[in-house]
């Protein structure tokens, strides 16, 4: 496999998105989500985590050790993921919830990784004598690097500081200069470790930096990316565009793999033109839903396995979070409100199920919709358990913080083509944003999902034409809008509602809950109000394992 230089064509044709995520920052929680975020920050894990476990305590990205061996006995990466997630999770939650003292500590967590960074632009866990490895088969490179740097984005988006993009500019240039004459992949033998297979996960990077510099240098990475994964080895390998593009072919492997790259052949069909990811795109939502749980978790206690969804099976709390994450990318170029029917079932009903509440002091790794217990078992180790900190493995926990945030961040889109605004994910929120050069707020309120009446109160700056679509949820077929002065047309998942806005004009979308039925693939089935599935209370009683 030659290395992307010499792979990808800078002349390709490039399709713009039909819709933007906004500027981070732009959306802020209100309501319930506002309450949960401040709960999980003053009393839950995400606020305490560094007090919890000392995954997040090893400064990996300053003192670049990688120090902790895979079972090949070469570093191993999973601290690097851990404080990624760590940052992303902590600055997201604080800055949405204005936490002033934890946004602060974030961002002197965020900080040090600048400073950190030397004169050949490198930014990672890895010694000089261990990066860009080619011979590791549980590298982690670009995985560990992809982590930290969704965080330093969102910090950038959030302050406008230009220092922070030019040293991920730098950065991820520099890592794909590692690669321009050979493979990042293709290794010695099948590659097991999941550490490799994640580097696709580098994709998110690539997409964010090139949304927002407009550099070919990204956008041609994201290509060489794509297409030296496809032509590996890698074990897991649901997401080559040859496997995706079969109908037939059911999904196996490990489930965070598949979550994190479910947008990657439609945004390379975009960066391309190149019809096999084309047909790969149009498999990967009818084969999402085909392998998740009523719940909205995809399947998964651990993998696949070819497992179809049902009430029963387990879903993993990082599949959920990267699901929702590659959903919003996603978004913006296809099946913007099926997505947004899939990402709601998720954050409602599966996420919710599996923390403990009001704050997630403890999260359960994997969790099943139909659950009579939370207990170790031998199958699953202590996964079944809630925990602040799984044994098994961190991850979950630390992408517990992280779920909310980015359903917060795929509420609204912005149009490309036209002045208009798109509510996706619906939930007690504003949004400050520019449409045609003008500034607008836009007040949410609303007690949903507990309720199924939702009022947007529109205040832009000056009078503006602009077109503000709602999304219709699967679920709500009688869904109506009232909106004085503007024009109102529906379309199958969407009404438009268009014509001049002025500040105090107000649109109210009532979806007009009712109840219904929910089947899972083997037939069984379950009831439902709106987005929610009802769920029975099981008497329990609690024994605390581990006391930290």
């Amino acid at each position: 496999m030659f290395g992307w230089l010499f792979a990808v064509s800078a002349s390709a044709a490039v399709t713009p998105p039909t819709y933007e995520l906004t500027r981070f920052g732009e959306i802020k929680p209100a309501g319930w989500m506002l309450v949960q975020m401040q709960a999980d920050l003053d009393n839950g894990l995400a606020g305490h985590y560094t007090e919890i476990s000392d995954t997040v305590n090893e400064h990996e990205f300053v003192v670049q050790q990688a120090d902790q061996t895979d079972p090949t006995g070469e570093p191993g990466w999973w601290l690097g993921e851990h404080e990624g997630y760590y940052a992303d999770g902590l600055f997201r939650l604080a800055w949405m919830a204005g936490d002033a003292s934890l946004k602060a500590t974030a961002i002197a967590r965020m900080q040090e990784v600048l400073d950190a960074q030397d004169a050949s632009g490198y930014i990672g866990v890895y010694p000089l004598a261990k990066r860009f490895s080619t011979g590791d088969p549980n590298d982690g490179e670009l995985w560990t690097q992809s982590r930290m740097f969704q965080a330093l984005l969102a910090w950038y988006e959030a302050t406008g500081d230009s220092k922070i993009l030019t040293a991920v500019e730098k950065a991820a240039k520099t890592t794909l200069n590692a690669f321009t004459t050979r493979s990042y992949f293709d290794r010695p033998g099948l590659t097991l470790g999941g550490g490799v297979s994640h580097g696709l996960g580098f994709s998110d990077t690539l997409e964010w930096l090139y949304r927002i510099t407009g550099d070919d240098t990204f956008r041609n990475g994201y290509l060489w990316l794509y297409q030296d994964y496809a032509g590996s080895n890698v074990n897991e390998n649901d997401i080559f565009p040859a496997y995706l593009a079969d109908p037939n072919r059911l999904w196996y492997t490990h489930t965070p793999h598949i979550a994190e790259s479910l947008s990657v052949p439609e945004i390379a069909y975009a960066y391309s033109g190149t019809s096999s990811y084309a047909q790969a795109a149009d498999e990967v939502l009818d084969k999402l839903q085909r392998h998740s749980n009523p719940g909205g978790g995809p399947v998964g206690d651990e993998s696949v396995s070819g497992h179809l969804g049902a009430f029963g099976l387990m879903s993993e709390y990082c599949s959920m979070t990267e699901t929702i994450a590659s959903l919003n990318r996603l978004a913006q170029y296809r099946d913007t409100m099926a997505t947004g029917d899939i990402s709601e079932r998720i954050a409602l009903n599966a996420a919710q199920g599996a923390r403990l509440h009001t704050a997630a002091t403890a999260v359960s790794y994997l969790t099943s919709d139909n659950r009579l217990s939370a207990t170790q078992t031998q199958q699953y180790f202590d996964r079944p358990l809630y925990s602040a900190s799984h044994q098994a493995a961190a991850c979950c926990s630390l992408n517990s913080a992280r779920l909310l945030p980015y359903y917060v961040e795929g509420m609204w889109l912005k149009e490309t083509a036209r002045a208009g605004l798109v509510a996706r994910l619906y939930g007690p929120s504003t949004l400050d944003t520019i449409v045609g050069g003008t500034s607008v707020d836009i007040v949410e309120a609303t007690d949903f999902p507990s309720s199924d009446t939702i009022q947007f109160t529109v205040n832009p700056a000056a009078p503006l034409d602009f077109v503000l679509t709602l999304r219709i949820p699967a679920y709500a077929g009688n869904a109506t809008v009232t909106a004085n002065g503007k024009t109102v047309t529906r379309y199958a998942d969407h009404f438009e509602v268009s014509g001049q806005w002025h500040s105090g004009d107000t649109a109210t979308l009532d979806l007009a809950f009712g109840v219904h039925t929910i089947k899972d693939s083997s037939g069984e089935t379950a009831m439902a109000y709106g987005p929610l599935l009802y769920a029975l209370p099981v008497d329990a009683l609690t024994i605390p394992g581990r006391i930290t």
